[in-house]
């Protein structure tokens, strides 16, 4: 039973049905609230209730009494200054836009976030940032209500401690030696704890239930994801999969040490008291209570947050300046899905001073840099900002391109800075879903879907004004054709093209395959340059120096599909006497592209400093893409790297073969707890 026609309205009716129905990614759904007449919902029109009680997109409303607001972003939305409370996901659709002014606080919450594919600007000034915070109301009714579970009464949610207040005084231009003699006090954790639940160091710690008036422990046997997840949600809290399980010799001492009263616990998704799952009990005499193989369990919990800002493929332009995004991280606790705070599916953009902290994930999280358009000083960077106690990584990228100048990262608990080039397949298709499942309502961007066996070949395209960008997509599982698809990308006369894989051929045993190479009208270029993205993507992003491009696409008998490219046109290198010569312009430029600079930075007591991982193979056997560069550079120069928990430097490799050369220029790396070395390559 949820409501009565004559009782409640019927967006009540639909809040009791739909949970997370205003969620981006999911499809539209068309809700009749009313069967006026039992069992003739497909026969009598009258039978349904009316046309206007039907609820299908959550519009963006605002200025009503209360401040929420919610829902999809279609023309220009301009927030006065004051505060606001998201009660459901804003999403920016790519022809919406969103502008804060000043002083602007959004309280968000849990879970709740925002999706942007249109244009957002939130420029702060100094002393009046735009604030994106963790609402304060009371979020464990709301987690109560839906999985009926039995929380105390007066959870903290501030479960991390602002760290911004002891770095505060912190100078990012002050000089090393003043730098390196700083010292920061580790802070006492809040206790967390049910009726019949709790865990000994505040989030983290034994887990220690209540069974009749004895407080006891569990044993490890058989003790599994589904049962932590349990007991995290218990206590208010959530759990991370990739962070959950404590080593013995996190958690034990002997003042906590008591009896066991459970084993062998058995929880499913649908219970929410740990200890009413099915499991056996010391009370019930199923088992010794002081012998258990596995040892005492002890787990690790995070608190809730909401969801941060996600900046999509098709996002056209962004302004971050003066900004303040805190408690983020939490996408979904049901499906124990976590994202960095600040994340950039395709970054043009920049952030300047800035405060990323107590972030739940990574403060910010880029996938792809737009390294092939027209440079731009405000673009690709992150500048004057601090990004601080974030729980995962402070910055974290899968591309080349950022640029990272003059900023505080400090004490993030896995590194401050880390770069790992993978993506999942998965992820992939993701992204691509996002361009070519909707319409593009902008002169920017446009989209050209090759359909074997429907689309004409021989077909051209033309790129256009500078700034415009063309994808280029071949559907999953397309149709196999016995002959190829040809394409010609073409621009004006006195231009080049800038080529980006995003998504290449994600299966080795996927049978098509896809050349790129210049025209034999292209007369310049008539030597026929070919990259095929089989062979050559390492090569890929580049620039090619003429205006005309030829694509050829082959399915082969068991093609997969999934193959996303982009293109955009670009100015000539001219030859200009004095200056350097074409080739050598277009050799820098392609460096430029590959290049990752970290440059006056200070990084104090995180996990590690700067950490980075690298692959020897672009697609697994699974289908992951490792991007991997012909020649790529990360330049670490004049930076403060100090009280690291780990190594000040971390080089990792997926294959003991590789070899990773790094150039470390006017670096301070000192006093950071790895032994031997202060660096590990």
């Amino acid at each position: 039973y949820h409501g009565d026609k004559h009782l409640d309205s019927a967006a009540e009716i639909n809040e009791r049905i739909f949970d997370r129905k205003n969620r981006y990614n999911l499809a539209q759904v068309e809700f009749l609230p009313y069967i006026l007449i039992p069992n003739a919902l497909e026969s009598d029109r009258s039978a349904l209730s009316l046309i206007n009680d039907r609820e299908k997109i959550s519009q963006f409303f605002h200025g009503n009494p209360t401040g929420e607001i919610g829902g999809q972003v279609k023309g220009q939305v301009n927030l006065r200054p004051g505060k606001y409370f998201v009660k459901h996901d804003i999403y920016i659709s790519p022809e919406g836009e969103l502008v804060l002014n000043q002083g602007t606080v959004l309280n968000f919450d849990q879970s709740v976030g925002i999706f942007v594919q249109g244009k957002f600007k939130a420029k702060g000034q100094k002393n009046a940032d735009i604030k994106f915070l963790l609402s304060s109301n009371k979020l464990s009714n709301n987690y109560r209500s839906k999985r009926n579970a039995t929380l105390p009464v007066g959870v903290a949610h501030n479960i991390i401690n602002s760290t911004l207040t002891k770095f505060s005084n912190q100078s990012i231009a002050g000089n090393k030696e003043q730098k390196s003699s700083i010292s920061f006090k580790s802070m006492q954790p809040i206790s967390y704890s049910s009726q019949n639940i709790r865990l000994s160091n505040g989030t983290e710690g034994l887990l220690e239930v209540k069974i009749g008036n004895e407080w006891g422990t569990v044993c490890g046997y058989n003790f599994d994801i589904e049962d932590a997840s349990v007991a995290c949600h218990q206590l208010g809290l959530v759990l991370n999969e990739r962070d959950w399980r404590l080593e013995k010799s996190e958690f034990w001492n002997s003042k906590n040490s008591r009896i066991m009263l459970l084993t062998n616990v058995k929880c499913t998704h649908l219970d929410t008291d740990l200890t009413k799952c099915k499991a056996e009990r010391l009370s019930s005499n199923d088992f010794e209570g002081g012998w258990c193989p596995k040892g005492e369990v002890g787990i690790r919990c995070f608190p809730v947050a909401w969801a941060g800002i996600r900046f999509g493929m098709l996002t056209q332009e962004v302004i971050l300046e003066h900004i303040t995004v805190e408690k983020a991280g939490l996408i979904d606790y049901r499906t124990r899905q976590f994202g960095p705070a600040l994340q950039f599916d395709f970054n043009r953009f920049a952030v300047r001073d800035s405060i990323i902290t107590s972030n739940i994930d990574s403060g910010i999280g880029i996938l792809w840099n737009d390294v092939i358009s027209e440079p731009n000083d405000d673009r690709l960077q992150i500048i004057d900002t601090k990004i601080i106690g974030n729980l995962n990584h402070g910055i974290v990228t899968s591309t080349q391109g950022i640029r990272i100048e003059n900023c505080l990262i400090a004490d993030n608990k896995v590194s401050g800075f880390h770069y790992e080039p993978n993506f999942s397949r998965e992820n992939q298709e993701e992204l691509a879903s996002w361009i070519v499942k909707q319409p593009i309502h902008n002169r920017k961007t446009s989209v050209f879907i090759i359909v074997p066996g429907e689309t004409a070949s021989d077909q051209s395209i033309y790129l256009g004004d500078i700034g415009r960008q063309v994808y280029v997509y071949v559907p999953r599982r397309p149709t196999p054709m016995s002959k190829p698809f040809h394409l010609l990308i073409r621009t004006d006369p006195g231009k080049r093209i800038g080529v980006m894989a995003i998504s290449p051929i994600f299966l080795t045993r996927s049978s098509e395959s896809l050349r790129l190479y210049s025209p034999l009208i292209d007369s310049i270029h008539a030597s026929k340059m070919m990259w095929d993205i089989r062979r050559n993507l390492t090569t890929f992003p580049f620039i090619y120096p003429g205006y005309r491009l030829m694509l050829e696409y082959s399915t082969g008998e068991l093609p997969y599909g999934g193959i996303l490219l982009l293109f955009t046109p670009k100015q000539y290198l001219r030859n200009i006497p004095g200056e350097p010569s074409f080739v050598e312009k277009s050799n820098q430029e392609q460096r430029e592209m590959n290049t990752m600079i970290i440059e006056n930075n200070e990084f104090i007591e995180n996990g590690k400093g700067i950490s980075s991982a690298h692959c020897s193979m672009n697609i697994d056997l699974n289908g992951n893409y490792c991007k991997r560069y012909g020649n790529e550079t990360i330049i670490v120069r004049n930076n403060v790297i100090t009280k690291s928990k780990g190594a000040g430097l971390f080089v990792n490799s997926f294959a003991y073969s590789s070899m990773i050369p790094y150039s470390l220029l006017v670096n301070m790396i000192e006093f950071n707890e790895m032994p031997r070395q202060e660096y590990d390559i």
